[in-house]
Parts: C-alpha cells; structure tokens; sequence
C-alpha cells in the first residue's frame, strides 16, 4: 500500500511541473490575404526585390509576431523580420539574391502568441536562368619572366540603397545551467558582421549565421566567469557602425556566487528526500495504528483466557472421577 501511494505521489509531481502544450487555432483564409508577384525571372547570381502587402484581421495576431519567408517547406526557413505592432495592413519587401540556375518556390507564413501559425496558401515562384552578363577582363602587355596583373571587373548584379547597421530589439541574454547565452541580431546592406568586445575572457564560443540581409550571432561562456551586468554587441559594415548594451538576467548572480550549484537540477535534488519524508509518514501511521491494536487485543484476552481454562479444568476432573470411582466399587465387591 506504501508503494502505491508513492508512485501516486511522484506521478503528481511530475505533471505538476509539465508546461501545458497550447492549442493551434484553424484560421479562414478569408480573414489573411497577401499581395505579391506570383511569377518572377531572374539571371543566376542576380538580385532582385520582391515587395509584397500583407492584410489581415488586428485581432486575429498578436504582437510581437513574426514574418517569415521559407523556401519550398515551411520549415525551411530563410527570412525571419519581428514585427511589435500590429496593423491591419503591412507592406515590406524580400530580396532574392545570388540563386544558382534552376526553378525555386518562396511561401510566407505568420508565427505569433502560444504556438499560433498561419502559412498563406500563395507561392512566388522564381525561375532563374543563365547568366548572360560576361565580365571585363583586362590583360596588359606581358614579358617573358616578369610578373603581371590580369584584371577581372564584373558588373555588379545586386543594387538596392545601402543601410547602415540596425541591432533589432529582440537580441537578448538568458542562461542554461551554468551557462550564459547572449543573441545579437542585426539588420543592413551590405550585411554586417557582429562582434563581441570580450578581451578579457578567452573561454567561449561565437556562432554566426546570415540570411538576407540579417546576420545573427550568438555567443555562449561560463556564467561564473561573467560580472557585468551588459554585455555589448557590436555590428558594422561599410556604411556605419551600431552598437547596444545586452542586459544579463539577475539570475547568473546565484550562480557567481556558487559555481557548484546547479539550478536546474535543484528540483531533482530535493525530490527524493521529500519521498522518503512521505515514506516514513505513511510507515509511522501504520506502525500507530499496529501498537494500538495489539494494545487492546492484550487487555480483553486474558479474561477470555481464564474462562476457557476453567471450562477445559471442569470438563477434565468430571471425566476423571468417574472411571475412578467405578474401578474403586469393584473392588469393594469382591
């Protein structure tokens, strides 16, 4: 019985600490609508710039939410823009650029709330051919065992006006364990690189990766080692340089102050000793419960013990005079 109401008793536990998994609403495609060119010829290597007009019911989202444009799989993600206002009506561009020869489809879908999503139902389809465009290729006069510079000038296929960095609000740091992990997020043309000015620490790791015209950077390093309450993200590219302060949750002073503790596995620390506390409860309830019974068994039995004696000694003597009696009168008769 103690068995049972432990594994009742952690199973609560254990759900207790299960996140409810939210339910994904179906939308009418009536209520979302997106204007775009359906049907766009390109060059390989080229760029162009597709705008686009989203339109859809204000309370149907809700901010922040997030544009994302995917490749052929919603999954496949290869534009993301965080928008923290929502409007009836939005318009924005996508720029293609640099895609080899073939046939390609784009799709755009909504991502916002507690696991909400809406994918529009239209594709851009882009069919890219070969490049006809030859670069300029200069060679000057050469001589035998001399060296010479060959020149190769290539049209540029990508116009579009240059901006200079934008370090987009959703850059953030959290922690994992004993780790903090900061996320820089940029915007520009041409792209700009991220640095972070970290010259004191050399334990950590920079990961990077670019889409469009937005990089993203994330680096991870010892939580413990870290003791600003900012850490500085810093972004440039030809046109201008943007740089922000990142602040470091509270959190990481708990684990600077003791590096040996974990708090993700505090919980799992402390929850055996709490099923030994209730084991020895139910234990302590039963062995009462056992000490009182027999307590009281011990009072009502001896009474019942001496009547049964007497009983059995009165059965005994009147079976035993008689045969005597019976041998002592023959031998009277003879």
């Amino acid at each position: 019985m103690t068995l049972i109401y432990l594994v009742i008793f952690w199973f609560f536990l254990k759900t207790s600490r299960c996140q409810l998994q939210c339910v994904q609403e179906t939308f009418d495609d009536t209520e979302f609508s997106i204007n775009v060119t359906e049907h766009i010829q390109l060059e390989s290597s080229s760029c162009h710039e597709i705008p686009y007009k989203l339109t859809f019911l204000t309370n149907n989202v809700t901010a922040p939410y997030e544009v994302i444009w995917f490749e052929g799989d919603p999954a496949n993600t290869v534009a993301v823009a965080v928008i923290s206002e929502v409007e009836s009506e939005t318009q924005d561009s996508f720029e293609i650029y640099g895609l080899p020869q073939g046939e390609y489809e784009y799709g755009l879908k909504l991502e916002w709330g507690c696991n909400q999503t809406y994918i529009f139902p239209k594709r851009v389809h882009i069919s890219v051919s070969e490049l006809t465009q030859k670069p300029d290729i200069w060679v000057p006069h050469m001589v035998e065992g001399e060296d010479v510079t060959i020149t190769c000038i290539a049209e540029r296929l990508c116009y579009g006006e240059e901006d200079s960095p934008k370090i987009l609000n959703s850059s953030e740091c959290r922690t994992e364990g004993k780790l903090l992990v900061c996320t820089c997020i940029s915007q520009g043309n041409p792209l700009p690189p991220i640095t972070w000015p970290l010259d004191t620490l050399t334990d950590y790791s920079v990961s990077s990766f670019s889409s469009i015209q937005t990089v993203t950077s994330t680096i991870i390093l010892p939580a413990a080692d870290y003791h600003n309450a900012t850490v500085k993200c810093s972004s440039s590219n030809e046109v201008g340089l943007s740089a922000i302060e990142i602040p470091v949750p509270n959190g990481t002073e708990n684990l600077r102050l003791d590096p040996g503790v974990d708090l993700n596995h505090e919980y799992d620390a402390v929850f055996p000793w709490i099923i030994v506390g209730v084991s020895l409860s139910l234990n302590l309830v039963l062995l009462t419960t056992l000490i009182i019974c027999i307590r009281k068994g011990r009072k009502s039995s001896p009474k019942e013990l001496c009547e049964e004696m007497n009983t059995y000694a009165s059965l005994n003597v009147a079976d035993v005079e008689q045969p005597y009696g019976n041998i002592s009168l023959s031998n009277q008769r003879k």
